[in-house]
């Protein structure tokens, strides 16, 4: 299947208009050899010590909350934290056994996905440093957002496509006493204006939730031309509101927490953008077409997939145990690829990036496209969207090294998280396979972890009870929650926010370790 003739127009128009945006990359530079003084991060509270691991609050409730516990423990009660603590404490236990050179975690693909994971982090830092910790916000304009967000406005619109009819409109308005709905239905031939409810939602655009809920509007107000995403531009009349006050302290303060995390997330959107465009000033991609299309005909019925079968595609390749996904099957297109990988794909400010080279980058940084669905005529736009992302992404992450992020806490403490889960998923497949238990997990996984598992686990709690220390005091203050979710992040190489639940223990005795005293 060809995608050529698919793709020339979209690929013609950003070769010679994206050239400046945000897009480039270049080798990565050396970590420094400690954190920048300024790099303050939060304090960790650890729940428990295991041997050289360490198990930290936050990571106890993480683990519990942001992933979907088996029934077993699915609760708060302390029946059920004990067996999530065990299990957390097992998933360590099995890493250790299985050891930090062991053929598994050695292997090129698991020490790609890590230092993907690593960098993803890093990254996620640098947004908190150089946006989200910088944001000041009014509190003047919180507190009016707060008094005005319980309503619920009945409007009726008009939605113009360019700024030179919007003018046109607003001067109609502002001379010829006839009004809104007059004009419209007279000068503009409209039988029926179009209707909608407007109340406080993250969804909507920004001048819509600035124009009608930071101060009082009347029965009968025009309000625009409000600009929206698309470039568009809105007049709305207000018809009447109903508005839903909030009584109770805990009503108040949701509401607070709410509109202070919505302005918050925005303001630090935009200075990451500024962020970002100060890295990439000066910087310039030119894509080589040939190469290019011939990449996209092989990749495109790759990622031209169902959403479920592409998201295991682009999470990396990295496997849960006996839930895998696999990661694209680069043997299958090898001989294709392998034709093209002196070529060169494209330049950033001069310095050449071959096919072989992308693909390096991409077995750490998974290609992260913009649109959830692709067409198959728009695929080639989309590729080269996520390409730039990709490169964009590689000069963060050397700025990143550059400031210490990675020595950061906070940055090793979630990788070593990720490792020790996935050294402890392929050590238990190991011995479920020794036990030639494969085939009764398979069956009921529940039956091969108290039949086959459970014994394991006593054993090692015993053998390295005198390394392993417990904060019971920060345990028994832990509150869970029961809702069954799993928490993912957007727009990133890795989604997942937290490894799977550990499967490995339904034991619920904290008969092994010692307390930790408030010294340690």
């Amino acid at each position: 299947m060809s995608f050529c003739h698919i793709y020339q127009k979209p690929i013609s128009l950003l070769i010679t208009a994206a050239l400046a945006i945000l897009m480039v990359a270049g080798c990565e530079s050396a970590p420094s050899e400690a954190p920048r003084s300024d790099l303050i991060e939060p304090e960790a509270q650890i729940l428990a010590k295991v041997a050289d691991r360490v198990i930290t609050v936050d990571e106890f409730i993480r683990r519990a909350e942001y992933t979907i516990r088996p029934p077993y423990c699915d609760s708060n009660t302390p029946f059920h934290k004990k067996i999530i603590l065990n299990s957390l404490i097992a998933e360590k236990l099995f890493a250790i056994e299985a050891g930090g050179d062991n053929l598994f975690i050695s292997s090129e693909q698991a020490k790609n996905y890590l230092q993907g994971r690593q960098e993803q982090a890093m990254r996620k830092w640098q947004y908190y440093q150089q946006a989200h910790q910088k944001v000041e916000l009014d509190t003047q304009k919180l507190a009016r957002v707060v008094h005005y967000m319980g309503r619920k406005y009945e409007v009726q619109y008009v939605n113009i496509d360019t700024e030179e009819k919007a003018l046109e409109f607003q001067a109609r308005l502002d001379t010829d006493e006839r009004g809104f709905e007059e004009i419209l239905k007279t000068d503009y031939g409209l039988s029926e204006i179009p209707k909608r409810d407007i109340e406080w939602n993250s969804l909507e655009t920004g001048p819509i939730l600035d124009t009608f809920f930071t101060e009082p509007l009347k029965k009968g107000q025009v309000l625009g031309p409000l600009q929206t995403d698309n470039g568009h531009y809105l007049f709305v009349q207000v018809k009447g509101w109903k508005n839903t006050p909030a009584i109770t302290n805990q009503q108040i303060a949701e509401r607070v927490d709410n509109v202070a995390k919505h302005y918050t997330g925005k303001a630090a959107t935009n200075l990451y953008d500024d962020y970002v465009r100060e890295v990439m000033r000066g910087k310039q991609l030119r894509f080589d077409r040939q190469t290019f299309f011939a990449l996209a005909n092989i990749l495109g019925p790759i990622y031209l997939k169902s959403w479920q079968q592409k998201e295991e595609l682009l999470e990396g390749g990295i496997w849960h145990g006996h839930e895998r996904g696999d990661d694209i099957n680069w043997d299958t297109m090898r001989p294709r690829l392998e034709t093209l990988y002196p070529q060169t794909l494209f330049t950033i400010s001069g310095e050449a990036w071959t096919v072989e080279d992308l693909l390096a980058e991409m077995r750490v940084h998974p290609l992260v496209f913009r649109e959830t669905q692709i067409k198959n005529e728009d695929f080639g736009e989309q590729l080269q969207y996520a390409i730039m992302d990709l490169i964009r992404d590689r000069f963060l992450t050397e700025k990143a090294y550059e400031a210490g992020y990675d020595k950061l806490g906070i940055v090793t403490r979630n990788l070593d998280m990720w490792r020790d889960s996935m050294n402890s998923l392929n050590h238990k497949a190991t011995l479920l396979a020794r036990a030639e238990a494969d085939s009764l997990y398979e069956e009921s996984f529940l039956k091969a972890i108290t039949e086959v598992l459970d014994p394991l686990v006593d054993s090692l709690q015993t053998k390295y009870s005198d390394q392993i220390i417990i904060d019971t005091d920060a345990f028994n203050s832990i509150t869970l929650t029961r809702t069954a979710m799993v928490a993912t992040d957007t727009n990133v190489p890795y989604k997942t926010v937290v490894p799977l639940f550990p499967l490995l223990t339904t034991d619920h005795w904290l008969d092994y370790g010692r307390k930790m005293e408030k010294t340690e």
